[in-house]
């Protein structure tokens, strides 16, 4: 009799091991085919981050619509560091605020993925959220589902109380089975654990035919041709370097100076760069050719009179516009030619960002 029970208490010790597990083989799959997205504006400046999921192999992932909202490009890092740039927006659509995507996955690694639940979710049932609440990667949060709701705006919607917070955005929102039955889009500001996810399946995301991304954010289509650097200079820790546009006719340059008096003659930086100076003017050099390509033109941030009335301390943006380069260009020098203090980048290997090698969302 002793022996019966005993072999029936290790049974149920061992059927709630492989029980426990399993779930924990499940959110370790959720976890790995889960990412945070890094999402920079039309200077390449950092601009936010967001929550995502893949769907399949070859590495078409989800979010919202508003976590790349504005963006000219995006990276996402996954839970073993690998980096993808969104390479393809497949399907977009602003009132429900989803966007599917796919990645440039030049080396055809196979993605971990999850999949969509065919299962009506319950009011009561037990939830789970992958997200990176305020940039904390791939944190899971356990609630239940509130109620089923149906909003103006997005459709149907799950209402939950497993926490999230900005970052969370884009996240997948699953059941016990590990099962996706919603993306994790919004919560009420005032109210107490009061979140809630566009509820999504296959036959939703596939009766999307639209795409309203791509028109409104045009520089976001411009892959391998704008480059993200936000390096600073070499003698200037003022003076940032966002990225490299290489234009159909011009070459444009996007700065950051975070330390700045416009006032003519004045600072370290001679802002306002006098044309046609060749030789002792602001150039990019081609290192592999010698070639110079000398600046044409430049601008302060989107309001010319509104900059000048800005203090010394203010961080602003400005460009600077080169002639079209002749051919490929990989390593560059930046500088300036009549000023040795002027701030200067002597040595860029632009393949390395271009292949995300030196991406660095921290620096």
């Amino acid at each position: 009799m002793k022996s019966a029970i005993k072999s029936i208490i290790i049974f149920l010790l061992a059927t709630i091991t492989l029980s426990c597990n399993k779930n924990a083989t499940d959110f370790r799959s959720a976890e790995n085919a889960s990412f945070i997205i890094y999402t920079y504006d039309a200077y390449g400046c950092p601009s936010g981050s967001g929550s995502g999921f893949f769907i399949d192999e070859t590495g078409i992932g989800i979010t919202n619509y508003h976590v790349l909202e504005g963006s000219a490009k995006a990276i996402i890092v996954t839970n073993d560091s690998s980096k993808f740039e969104i390479d393809k927006i497949i399907l977009a659509d602003e009132k429900k605020d989803v966007i599917k995507f796919q990645i440039k996955n030049e080396k055809q690694k196979k993605i971990q993925y999850l999949t969509f639940s065919k299962k009506e979710p319950i009011r009561g049932s037990k939830v789970f959220c992958i997200s990176n609440p305020l940039g904390l990667e791939n944190s899971l949060s356990e609630g239940i589902i509130s109620a089923i709701r149906t909003d103006k705006k997005h459709g149907k919607t799950i209402q939950f109380t497993a926490p999230i917070s900005p970052g969370s955005s884009g996240g997948a929102i699953m059941n016990e089975d590990g099962d996706v039955i919603a993306i994790a889009t919004f919560n009420k500001r005032y109210g107490q654990n009061l979140n809630f996810g566009i509820y999504l399946n296959d036959e939703i995301l596939n009766g999307i035919n639209t795409e309203s991304f791509t028109k409104k954010n045009p520089k976001f289509s411009r892959r391998g041709k704008f480059v993200i650097l936000n390096l600073k200079a070499e003698n200037d820790p003022f003076t940032i370097l966002n990225a490299i546009d290489f234009g159909d006719d011009i070459t444009t340059l996007y700065f950051t100076y975070t330390r700045l008096n416009i006032e003519p003659g004045v600072g370290k930086w001679g802002f306002w760069f006098e044309l046609n100076k060749e030789e002792e003017g602001f150039y990019i050099k081609d290192i592999e050719t010698k070639n110079k390509y000398y600046i044409t033109s430049s601008t302060i941030g989107e309001d010319r009179e509104h900059m000048t009335k800005v203090p010394l301390s203010t961080s602003f943006k400005y460009k600077v516009f080169l002639p079209k380069f002749s051919s490929p260009i990989n390593k560059i020098e930046i500088a300036e030619g009549y000023d040795s203090r002027a701030s200067r980048w002597s040595s860029i290997n632009l393949n390395d960002y271009r292949n995300l090698d030196k991406f660095d969302n921290d620096k």
